[in-house]
């Protein structure tokens, strides 16, 4: 497709064309008055610009120039079974009230599926909508539920904490993110598809968030290995924890198919949140996911998901049907920007 487009429908003439830095101003102007609250600057220009990915955006635009639909998201490198492919991660999609139904929607999605849904572009576009934008994205654009959705886990850390003295420590990562590089490598074969959780991506994503605090535990199973090289080496996996009061969410997890490690991490990091006050520890993740198992096995309980979103998606690659990323992706609420 052409670089710039413009289309007449009976409501009138507009552009499409990729979002431009000149736009931010503008585009926020339009964010306020769909959501119909502010929004912070610098979380923007991290969410957009300060990514290590870039973004992928189409707008529509009035005859003068005024943003009037933003659809698009990030462009996340992931692992689908040994090879790095793109997966861009919709967000932020949204409509000027006064041109819903219009048509110019649907034609600003069609041009960014023409421009960057591919075998050799992004390969899987997904998001976490809600009911009433699952069933247009349904309807309309042929998204699909991954089926089963999220499943939504949560634990007294009391109960957790229970487990006895298991062997291992864990330890908080403060400082530089480089140890996540081995750890990914060493686990990334039991993902077969997900986001490539390294160093770039969690220094991003939790280290330079403005307005957000985040927790990062690494998990050893032998004591003192690799504090010579620093902390965060001989990692086994590691989880991001996100306080809200007297609770905590899991925001992120990376750990291998093994009871074991996982409940020796979630007994020793469960001692530290009742030494804090923490009543309860949150989770989601993907319904035909490992690791529901072993939540399950520690000691966490199920229980409907309380936020109404449907993880959804549409393939773009002749080699990756929906069926099998259902079976297969790993998300978390680090995917997302919800926490």
């Amino acid at each position: 497709m052409e670089m710039d487009q413009t289309i007449t429908l009976d409501s009138g003439q507009y552009g499409i064309r990729p979002y431009q830095r000149a736009d931010k101003e503008a585009v926020i102007r339009l964010w306020e008055t769909v959501f119909e609250k502010p929004l912070n600057r610098d979380y923007w220009d991290w969410k957009y610009f300060a990514n290590p990915y870039g973004q992928r955006i189409m707008l529509a635009t009035s005859e003068a120039g005024e943003p009037l639909v933003f659809y698009g998201g990030i462009p996340y490198r992931a692992n689908l079974e040994g090879r790095t492919v793109e997966v861009i991660h919709l967000m932020d999609i949204m409509s000027h009230p006064a041109y819903r139904k219009t048509g110019l929607f649907v034609k600003t999605v069609e041009a960014f599926i023409d421009r960057f849904g591919a075998d050799d572009r992004a390969v899987l576009f997904y998001g976490f909508p809600g009911q009433y934008h699952f069933q247009i994205g349904n309807r309309y654009l042929k998204y699909r539920e991954l089926s089963g959705g999220a499943n939504f886990w949560t634990a007294d850390p009391r109960a957790l904490s229970s487990h006895g003295d298991p062997p291992g420590e864990i330890f908080e990562i403060a400082g530089d993110a480089g140890a996540f590089d081995e750890l990914w490598l060493k686990n990334a074969k039991y993902y077969p598809f997900s986001i490539i959780r390294d160093a770039k991506f969690i220094n991003w994503r939790f280290k330079l968030k403005p307005e957000a605090s985040y927790e990062i535990y690494g998990y050893r199973v032998e004591p003192g290995q690799g504090r010579a090289q620093g902390m965060a080496q001989g990692m086994a996996g590691y989880a991001v924890f996100v306080r809200n009061a007297d609770a905590v969410v899991m925001a992120d997890m990376l750990m291998p198919p093994d009871k074991a490690i996982f409940q020796g991490f979630m007994t020793k990091v469960a001692d530290r949140w009742v030494q804090k006050g923490i009543k309860r520890v949150e989770t989601w993740l993907p319904a035909n996911h490992f690791l529901n198992r072993l939540l399950s096995e520690t000691g966490f309980s199920r229980l409907p998901e309380p936020l109404g979103f449907i993880p959804t998606g549409r393939s773009f690659a002749s080699f990756l049907p929906l069926d099998w990323v259902v079976n297969h992706m790993y998300y978390s609420m680090a995917d997302a920007d919800l926490f």
